[in-house]
């Protein structure tokens, strides 16, 4: 079976491509800005400027030889400087995907059995597959565009201070992405929330497969938490209401929890004038390689999210031991048994959100037993364990 991954950018499409390699599987990876680790720039990377070094090693595939990657940095490189210059990235990388699938060839699509796509930027290439008779599956990693809009435009009503951040998806950006949904042989999903969605949008559910996302084991270490005083919460993410962090830090306020401490940490701004409640740390950017050490720093992790595909930070914390509070749209429902390894709660419900937390400090002997329980789950979130889940669609679609 000849397979060829086609992914503009970055994200987690190389993960697929290293274990569709190993598999023998793999014809060719399509993308961006990448490098095989034989490539000339990766041998070159470790003597760069750390700084540059940090950048480029995002861009490097380990366990995958260069011959495999087909890049178009033109096109890569195009859309990060428009952004840089503060264009609307929603069109930035609608204009990038179209040229992306534009330069695939018709002779490279022809050469394969299966094609992969993703979410966003497939919908040129699905339509060509159709017309080729080649099995065309997409990757999508997020819920419908169409419910996305819904609860964006409750989020704005609700946290009008956070309204910035939340921008509203184009018609006709969702018109291509329905395009690929209808034309797609099989859809891979990250959770059973993403399914729901897509089925309720009128998405044939017979097509459409939960796979969940895996991690990079490598980055994370297990650490038995077992805390004797003060506990340490921590929410790791963008700094938005599509998160949930609203909701937290009002019941944070609310609730004020002296004997325990919240830190949040990730990309993005709080609103102007906004003060942190009593017993809150703001941390900003969180590199790869320092993600571990927070971690290991903290107790519990709050992820109380109004919509992902399936929050990978959630693997992560799992693999470092951390006892998880989550929803069914944050893909929770995926990772977390409830009362066995964190608390699964439905999203913005202050109450529900207050009722676990509290759990957690009355109850600090439960965090040591979960905390240990995760060692239990988190075999089935490696990248291998995906890989072997991606076979049997493979399979399946090629039957």
């Amino acid at each position: 079976m000849k397979v060829i991954i086609c992914h503009p950018g970055t994200q987690y499409s190389h993960y697929l491509a290293i274990e569709l390699y190993q598999h023998g599987y793999l014809s060719k990876f399509y993308t961006g800005i990448a490098f095989g680790n034989d490539h000339i720039v990766s041998k070159l990377n470790r003597f760069l400027p750390k700084k540059i070094s940090r950048q480029l090693k995002t861009r490097i595939i380990e366990n995958l030889p260069d011959k495999f990657i087909k890049r178009n940095i033109a096109n890569e490189l195009r859309a990060i400087y428009k952004i840089k210059k503060g264009l609307n990235q929603e069109q930035v990388f609608f204009k990038r995907n179209k040229s992306f699938q534009e330069n695939i060839s018709d002779k490279a699509l022809k050469s394969a059995n299966i094609v992969v796509g993703y979410d966003t930027s497939s919908w040129i290439i699905a339509k060509r597959c159709k017309n080729f008779g080649i099995n065309f599956i997409l990757d999508v990693s997020i819920g419908h565009p169409t419910s996305k809009n819904e609860i964006f435009k409750m989020l704005s009503e609700k946290y009008p201070d956070w309204s910035s951040q939340i921008q509203i998806k184009n018609q006709q950006l969702i018109d291509y992405e329905r395009l690929e949904n209808e034309l797609a042989t099989l859809i891979a999903t990250p959770s059973s929330f993403v399914k729901t969605t897509y089925i309720q949008n009128g998405i044939d559910k017979a097509k459409i497969h939960v796979n969940p996302f895996g991690t990079d084991t490598s980055y994370f270490k297990f650490h038995q938490k077992n805390p004797i005083e003060k506990i340490k919460f921590l929410f790791f993410g963008s700094l938005t209401a599509r998160k949930g962090l609203p909701l937290l830090l009002a019941v944070w306020e609310e609730s004020k929890f002296d004997n325990a401490e919240l830190t949040i940490a990730g990309f993005g701004e709080l609103p102007d004038n906004y003060i942190l409640p009593k017993n809150v740390i703001k941390r900003g950017k969180i590199a790869k390689e320092d993600r571990g050490k927070l971690f290991e720093e903290h107790h519990i992790f709050v992820f109380p999210s109004n919509f992902e595909g399936f929050a990978q930070v959630q693997i992560e914390a799992a693999v470092c031991g951390l006892p998880i509070i989550s929803t069914n749209n944050a893909g929770g429902s995926e990772i977390v048994e409830d009362g066995y390894n964190g608390f699964l709660i439905n999203p913005e419900q202050e109450i529900e959100l207050k009722n676990v937390i509290n759990f957690f400090i009355n109850n600090k002997e439960q965090i040591a037993i979960m905390s240990e329980n995760q060692k239990n789950i988190i075999s089935n979130f490696t990248w291998t364990a995906y890989g072997k889940r991606w076979i049997d669609l493979l399979n399946k679609a090629n039957s």
